[in-house]
């Protein structure tokens, strides 16, 4: 393999080189770290970003990977930054801090969220919070295209704090989730930061903003409490905390995903009342593995008859595991359904 990937490589060459500059790595090329040597000093763009995290590993090339820090091109620094933490490197750690403390921190975002150190992550913490009490306290009346760039920047920033679970972050996030009517883009930033936690911990952050509150949740944010609440709830909590959340105009991506999802999931029976008074017939489908099989059966004959919006065989592909052939067949005949078997 490796003398295949040699074969005609060029360090002035498109991204398929870079790729070959990547496996080369990940298959221990004896001389990997001469070949990324010379892909940084004569490579392409691709190139030099590949050949960063291959010199990363190394310590000995930590004064490197500094000066890397101030290339011109976001991807060389990100890449330096991130390979300078991954080798907990004190200077490197100074820098990342003083990069993300700019207009121009996006190359720091990944290495502070990387940043393991607890008196690293109290100043990464203290910058992303002191500009997201600027933006709180600014006059959101004025300049609009200013509160824009703010609410932009800030967005790039929360993430930072993705991999960090001391409890003045806890805290501050669940002060954030509480605020009203917040830019979508804020919204966007603040899942992906509790995406990244263990799923114990995002439900008792998501509990703990719920408690007691009015807060109006997201979708979004209510599609991540969905995802981390499925690996702690019981079928019974899932229904007694979601259940609110589904209205006639609204069902949540994630309660679609949980009620189309039948081999992984076997669903509250009280489901099927609220499907009914939604006419979601799809969802009362995979009400069939559960004790509310006959309520869901009763109703999916009836409109099986007499609904002509109903895609038959896609419904009868959703019911056919959890019905017995006759079951199976007496539905095909009220639907007015003949297979290619004949039926």
């Amino acid at each position: 393999m490796v003398p295949f990937l040699l074969q005609d490589f060029n360090v002035k060459g498109d991204k398929s080189d870079a790729k070959r500059l990547s496996l080369l790595d990940t298959l221990g090329y004896n001389d990997i770290l001469t070949l990324a040597e010379h892909a940084l000093d004569e490579g392409t763009p691709d190139m030099r970003q590949t050949a960063v995290p291959i010199l990363g590993k190394n310590s000995d090339n930590e004064p490197l990977l500094m000066s890397l820090t101030n290339d011109r091109s976001n991807g060389i620094k990100e890449a330096a930054l991130l390979g300078l933490i991954r080798m907990d490197s004190a200077e490197g750690k100074e820098r990342m801090c003083k990069i993300l403390s700019t207009d121009s921190f996006s190359p720091a975002i990944k290495a502070a969220a990387e940043c393991t150190d607890a008196e690293y992550n109290l100043k990464i913490f203290n910058i992303v919070k002191t500009r997201y009490d600027d933006f709180s306290a600014m006059d959101k009346t004025g300049d609009i295209k200013l509160v824009g760039k703010k609410i932009t920047a800030l967005a790039k920033m929360l993430p930072a704090l993705s991999g960090k679970y001391d409890d003045y972050v806890i805290n501050f996030l669940i002060n954030i989730l509480r605020d009203k009517n917040p830019p979508y883009e804020l919204v966007v930033s603040k899942s992906q930061v509790l995406a990244t936690m263990p799923p114990a911990l995002a439900v008792d952050i998501f509990e703990r903003v719920l408690h007691g509150s009015s807060v109006n949740m997201e979708e979004l944010l209510l599609q991540t409490y969905f995802k981390k609440a499925e690996a702690v709830y019981s079928r019974e909590k899932i229904f007694d905390v979601f259940s609110p959340f589904v209205k006639p105009t609204f069902l949540s991506k994630e309660v679609r995903l949980h009620i189309t999802m039948p081999t992984s999931h076997v669903l509250d029976p009280r489901w099927a009342k609220i499907f009914i008074g939604l006419k979601k017939i799809y969802a009362l489908a995979h009400m069939l593995n559960t004790e509310a099989k006959d309520i869901a059966l009763t109703y999916i004959k009836e409109h099986c008859r007499k609904d002509k919006n109903i895609h038959y065989p896609y419904m009868q592909n959703l019911v056919r595991q959890y019905l017995t052939d006759e079951e199976l067949d007496e539905l095909d005949e009220l639907a007015g359904y003949i297979n290619k078997e004949g039926k």
